[in-house]
């Protein structure tokens, strides 16, 4: 890995105006969130009960926003919470429905769909990501065709 680009000055909105103060915030937020702490989070598992029915649901907490202060497109969103309850609470159940469907196998990936989420989450470097997909390849936990096959 390299470090971060570092910022050499500080600047102005004013001095630089448009994409390239975009740029610069950019660059100072990153850098900074690079010298901030972890993001600290609790990863919790809930069982639920309806009659004799178990689901379950996992979700984070928030302990310290850490690095994703800086960086809120990097912070724990709304749909990855739990809510606060304590073990054995009582909830009303709001309603029940059921569904009828069928699942099906999500689409075949591109190579450039393949490498954007890697990079999404945080998988590899630009220098090692092909030598990741050639090992998920040689490991035959993909195949590779050609496109419409």
């Amino acid at each position: 890995d390299h470090p971060p680009i570092t910022p050499l000055r500080a600047a102005t909105e004013a001095e630089l105006g448009g994409d390239a103060w975009r740029l610069y915030q950019y660059i100072v937020a990153h850098f900074l969130a690079s010298l901030s702490p972890d993001c600290r989070y609790a990863s919790t598992t809930m069982e639920l009960r309806i009659g004799h029915e178990r689901f379950s649901m996992t979700g984070k907490k928030l302990i310290k926003p850490g690095f994703t202060a800086l960086l809120p497109s990097m912070a724990i969103r709304d749909d990855e919470t739990v809510p606060d309850l304590a073990s054995g609470a009582e909830l009303a159940v709001q309603g029940v429905r059921v569904a009828d469907g069928q699942t099906s196998a999500p689409d075949y990936l591109t190579e450039s769909e393949l490498i954007s989420l890697m990079e999404e989450h945080g998988i590899g470097t630009d220098a090692s990501i092909p030598v990741h997909i050639n090992n998920i390849c040689q490991r035959n936990y993909v195949t590779v065709s050609a496109a419409g096959t």
